[in-house]
């Protein structure tokens, strides 16, 4: 993975798949799953309302998948898709 592109896709796809898992109304259904099954003071449900405790978890998964899998082009369509993610709300709100 040393091509700085497939890094920088890394980055921003981590970035939109956290901020889909932690802030947006889609997965609100998962954020809720967990707090019913762990309770509202627990680290499981602290740790899926937290940006940088679930950027970590996505980033090392995210990492490890797009070391092992050499950067396939279906792999880089689907980070790519999370980048647009990351991106978007940027762009929409000028």
């Amino acid at each position: 993975m040393t091509d700085p592109v497939v890094l920088v896709l890394l980055c921003l796809a981590v970035a939109g798949m956290t901020r889909a898992l932690v802030i947006e109304k889609p997965f609100a259904w998962w954020r809720k799953l967990i707090k019913d099954a762990w309770g509202e003071d627990s680290n499981v449900t602290y740790l899926v309302n937290c940006v940088f405790c679930t950027g970590f978890w996505v980033g090392v998964a995210m990492t490890w998948t797009t070391y092992n899998l050499h950067a396939q082009p279906l792999w880089l369509a689907f980070l790519t898709v999370w980048a647009i993610f990351a991106v978007a709300p940027h762009i929409a709100d000028r």
